[in-house]
């Protein structure tokens, strides 16, 4: 969902937008403490900046002429938090959670090494908390709140970030986004619909499902729902619904 969300974003034509600039840094870059494995199906762009420093700096230099909207994952800059307020401080942050179940069968099914860290809660968490703590503004959307009501709910989120609505946006080409080639298999879902899909009744049960058979197979998994459930339901209050 979260890069339906960014598709949506593209649509609109007016922001300009980057796909995971900081996995980079958090994949690649060979001067910080970086997961022992490499991310399965990621075909590196090799003029991209490998450094946080070098990807802020990046960023920033195209938020002078343009708006700029980037999806990532917290736990690729939460070492920098403390470090690098000044970038942050330029941001207005959005998080989206999902039910951690589904989530984290969803990521299993592509990818079966995933790591405890990379299921993504506790880092988001981290954020969150050292962003209010310093009087930064963040903003929790749920995914199931989202795909219930996808236009009034993003039209919302929209008018929170002070952009106007652009109603084409909530329809899309089959066309991949150039710089999704680099990681195009994560994202084949995403790729074989045109718009946001209504959530249904039976999605939940499905959800379910689909979790229980992942951890019946990988009973770790148990141990990565268990561990993220707490900063989820934190996470879970602070969620805005239009």
């Amino acid at each position: 969902m979260s890069t339906t969300m960014e598709r949506v974003m593209r649509e609109r034509s007016d922001v300009h937008c980057l796909h995971e600039p900081f996995m980079y840094d958090y994949y690649l870059n060979p001067n910080r403490v970086r997961p022992t494995r490499d991310m399965p199906y990621f075909e590196p762009d090799p003029g991209h900046p490998q450094d946080f420093a070098s990807i802020a700096k990046k960023i920033l230099t195209l938020a002078e002429t343009t708006p700029v909207f980037f999806k990532d994952m917290s736990y690729y800059i939460t070492p920098y938090l403390e470090t690098q307020p000044d970038f942050f401080t330029r941001i207005i942050n959005t998080f989206l959670i999902r039910d951690p179940a589904a989530s984290i069968a969803s990521y299993y099914a592509l990818d079966n090494a995933v790591t405890l860290e990379e299921i993504g809660y506790e880092a988001q968490w981290t954020q969150v908390e050292t962003l209010t703590a310093n009087n930064i503004n963040c903003q929790v959307l749920e995914t199931e709140t989202i795909q219930t009501n996808p236009v009034e709910e993003i039209t919302a989120w929209w008018k929170r970030l002070g952009l106007s609505t652009i109603e084409q946006a909530f329809s899309w080409s089959d066309k991949t986004p150039g710089d999704w080639k680099q990681v195009e298999t994560w994202h084949e879902s995403t790729l074989s619909n045109t718009s946001i899909r209504i959530r249904q009744a039976s999605d939940s049960v499905r959800e379910k499902e689909k979790y229980r058979n992942a951890a019946s197979e990988a009973p770790h998994l148990d141990e990565f729902l268990a561990h993220h459930t707490q900063y989820y339901c934190k996470l879970k209050q602070l969620a805005i619904s239009n």
